[in-house]
């Protein structure tokens, strides 16, 4: 039986594990290659709203997939 729990992984993790900068990751979510999930939180001392974003595990495979059919370390537009 499968678990429908899945894990997620911050910007600053999933750059750490592909050996990129968070900048890079911001751009490839940015370009459309990689998807995340954006998680607004509300701060204790501060009245303003805190956006985190979290990528799936199963989308950093597929991620992981089109580089490589890609044949290159980076999806960028050209």
């Amino acid at each position: 039986m499968e678990s429908s729990e899945q894990k997620y992984y911050s910007m600053k993790e999933v750059a750490g594990m592909k050996s990129m900068s968070v900048d890079s990751i911001r751009r490839q979510i940015l370009d459309g290659f990689l998807q995340c999930e954006v998680l607004l939180t509300k701060g204790n001392k501060r009245n303003r709203v805190y956006r985190t974003r979290r990528i799936s595990h199963e989308e950093i495979v597929r991620w992981t997939r089109l580089m490589q059919e890609a044949g290159r370390e980076s999806c960028r537009k050209r």
